[in-house]
């Protein structure tokens, strides 16, 4: 079975169709893995140091979108979601 790596590159509906019909394994390529450790850091280090509300990350969700959620919570809103 081939494998498709997710990249920080567009992907062909081709591409698209084959991973949907269930024939293609699914993998992050290392530069992806790579893209989301360091989105990640940012966005814990932003966390830390400021109380800007950021959409989904410390901020409820649609019409909860003004809903500032507690520190002490962010952990447990990213899990439910």
């Amino acid at each position: 079975m081939m494998e498709y790596r997710i990249t920080r590159d567009w992907v062909r509906i081709e591409e698209l169709a084959e991973v949907l019909k269930g024939r293609q394994k699914i993998a992050l390529a290392q530069d992806t893995v790579e893209a989301v450790r360091n989105c990640r850091a940012f966005l814990e280090k932003r966390i830390e140091e400021e109380d800007d509300p950021i959409y989904g990350i410390n901020t409820g969700f649609g019409s909860l979108c003004n809903k500032q959620i507690d520190k002490a919570d962010l952990n447990k809103l990213q899990k439910n979601l």
